[in-house]
């Protein structure tokens, strides 16, 4: 499992940097951390192995 990038912005009090919300925890964390109302903020321009994005796909109505 990988952190979710998502496109809210997310803040550190404080702080003058742009950040981004990356949820949820990935397989390097420990199991408090495993939870999608877990957040926090990172640099758009990071990356790590345990980072990622979930693609959705809809599929269309049959006619």
């Amino acid at each position: 499992n990988v952190w979710e990038w998502c496109e809210d912005s997310f803040s550190i009090e404080g702080l003058d940097i742009p950040l981004k919300a990356v949820k949820g925890g990935g397989f390097r964390n420990i199991a408090e951390n495993l939870k999608i109302g877990f957040t926090i903020g990172e640099s758009p321009e990071s990356c790590a192995a345990d980072r990622g994005f979930r693609c959705v796909w809809s599929p269309s109505k049959k006619k």
